[in-house]
């Protein structure tokens, strides 16, 4: 039988769901493009028609964020915001599939592809990458699961083994300026939350649409929230740091974009 306090988590988090799922699921019901307002210049029209193709590739793995759905489309947050500037700007965005977040960098850094759709920006990315405004955000939270009861906040995670993503901005400023905690590296966010899930991680830092996503997709019910971070993530597309045009064209688009 579920303790009280747990079952008030479980359920704190499946209602969350609800509420953060809808709002995923139904992004394009309230994200509505401000055409009255946006213009393109002569400049912006003549670069757009010598390159109508944009190359885009983004984290399979990143639910409810980026991921390929059932038909192997490019799906979540980010499409959504790229199907908006493409009917915006008459820009064509061909997906480019990643096998993981490390092959995701390896493309941009290579010039394989123009845009990475959903990223961190960090001082080592500014060598080969310009960034957009941010166009969402949101917090991160210690999660572990119902039966831990050492882990309350951010100082107990000393000695405690921590699952996070490979390769992600997060986990490398972890890495490198927090010594006292143990990383293991995963392959994604749902790793790293269904390890902790079975207890093979004490914990992991997430945020809770990515948790809520997968305690109602995947059934994930033995974890709990216990503390955010002082941590906030801004989501931005990465643009080659060659395609200022582009980049400029970005934000022109983001900034008329009505959420």
């Amino acid at each position: 039988m579920l303790k009280k306090s747990n079952f008030k988590n479980i359920v704190f988090i499946i209602v969350l769901a609800v509420i953060l799922l809808f709002a995923i699921l139904y992004i394009n019901d309230y994200l509505k493009p401000n055409k009255r307002q946006f213009k393109l210049s002569k400049d912006e029209i003549e670069w757009i028609s010598k390159h109508p193709v944009i190359r885009v590739t983004g984290d399979p793995f990143y639910k409810p964020f980026d991921f390929y759905n059932k038909n192997g489309e490019h799906d979540g947050l980010s499409a959504d915001y790229l199907k908006l500037i493409s009917e915006m700007t008459g820009i064509r965005f061909k997906y480019v599939k990643a096998k993981n977040w490390t092959h995701v960098l390896e493309l941009a850094a290579n010039k394989e592809i123009d845009i990475i759709s959903n990223i961190a920006q960090t001082e080592s990315r500014l060598s080969f990458l310009n960034f957009t405004e941010s166009f969402e955000g949101f917090p991160f939270y210690i999660i572990t699961n119902t039966q831990q009861k050492k882990i309350i906040d951010f100082e107990s995670l000393k000695g405690k083994k921590i699952g996070l993503p490979k390769d992600y901005a997060w986990t490398r400023n972890f890495e490198e300026n927090q010594k006292n905690l143990i990383i293991i590296q995963t392959k994604s966010d749902f790793q790293s939350l269904e390890d902790v899930n079975t207890q093979r991680l004490d914990a992991t830092i997430c945020d809770l649409a990515s948790v809520s996503y997968y305690v109602k997709n995947e059934g994930l019910s033995n974890l709990k929230v216990v503390d955010e971070i002082n941590m906030f993530y801004h989501m931005r597309f990465g643009i080659l740091k060659e395609q200022t045009q582009l980049l400029h064209i970005m934000n022109k688009a983001l900034n008329h974009i009505d959420t």
